[in-house]
């Protein structure tokens, strides 16, 4: 944890296999923050900025080289199996809630704009293993950077079982199989 958003998982496995990350793609966001369907949030907008984006090509190339290693996975601890479904009725208003405020940009299908909007589905904040990233970017939004618009907070018109249904919505969706694991509680906290 930096601040309130943790990094996603990026073991070889996990961007590789996970987040369908190739090297070319990696590069990128390492040089840009944004590439494949991730943009960077947080911190690491700041490291990239700051720091990454100064990399020359071949510390780049390395650098993507050694995080898609597969050959340090041995000892990765192994995926939780959970039920990802949704109830029927929260699934249904979590979608209403979807439709009214998120499609527009984010696209009924989760799929985004190409180089304007990030997309949901398969997106590694969306699936990582905790929702926290999820939940701080419904809460806090995103600030407008290049190509990419800003994304209003919803913190003032959401509830917290709105914001909770809302990020299990967008995690279990389009194909993403994150274990649906945001709760009120949790939103409670993290406002």
């Amino acid at each position: 944890q930096i601040d309130q958003w943790y990094a996603p998982n990026i073991t070889a496995e996990a961007l590789a296999k996970t987040n369908h990350w190739d090297k070319s793609e990696l590069i990128d966001f390492l040089k840009k923050g944004a590439a494949n369907n991730s943009t960077t949030l947080g911190p690491m907008r700041e490291v990239v900025h700051d720091s990454l984006s100064f990399l020359t090509p071949g510390d780049l190339d390395a650098m993507a080289s050694y995080l898609l290693d597969l050959t340090n996975e041995k000892n990765a601890p192994k995926p939780e199996v959970v039920d990802r479904k949704l109830a029927p009725e929260v699934e249904q208003r979590a979608a209403k809630l979807y439709a009214d405020n998120c499609a527009s940009c984010h696209q009924a299908n989760g799929q985004g704009i190409a180089g304007s909007v990030p997309p949901r589905a398969g997106n590694p904040v969306v699936v990582a293993s905790k929702p926290f990233d999820t939940l701080a970017v419904v809460l806090q939004g995103v600030p407008a950077r290049g190509d990419i618009p800003a994304m209003p907070s919803f913190a003032g018109s959401f509830s917290d079982g709105d914001v909770a249904n809302l990020a299990n919505y967008v995690r279990t969706s389009w194909g993403n199989k994150a274990a649906p694991n945001a709760t009120p509680a949790l939103v409670k906290t993290w406002r």
